[in-house]
């Protein structure tokens, strides 16, 4: 009876023993900051909105809505020679560090913008120039 008490006292004593934080390291850890979450366009080519890239157009307002199940939407309002045009765009996104590739049938092919998760900015190169997007 004493052995079967000693050999559950060591047993025991194992267990607390191999309960350290090497066991714990996501309970310990950081978090690392989530995507997910609503980035309003705030501006373009390094100009706040409304901006006019050319005549008759001008970029109103847009942003993404990207959610924690890799969906995500894009919205943009252009008004082109003052006629207002909603446009939105749905599909998946993935991450890879500061890298978000977006994936939508109606873009010509993916996108990749950049994340500053410290900024709370989303960046993207399109063809009227730098757009930033803010958390």
């Amino acid at each position: 009876m004493k052995r079967t008490g000693l050999v559950a006292a060591i047993a025991l004593a194992l267990l607390l023993a191999c309960k350290t934080s090497a066991t714990e390291p996501a309970a310990r850890s950081a978090a690392a900051p989530s995507i997910a979450g609503t980035y309003a366009l705030v501006s373009v080519a390094g100009q706040p909105l409304p901006y006019s890239p050319s005549p008759g157009v001008v970029f109103v307002s847009g942003g993404f809505a990207l959610a924690a199940d890799s969906t995500f939407l894009e919205t943009r309002s252009i008004s082109f020679d003052g006629v207002p045009e909603a446009h939105s765009f749905v599909g998946v996104y993935s991450v890879l560090g500061d890298s978000v590739t977006l994936r939508s049938s109606e873009y010509a092919a993916p996108v990749t913008l950049s994340w500053a998760p410290a900024a709370g900015t989303l960046t993207a190169v399109w063809v009227e120039g730098v757009f930033v997007y803010r958390r």
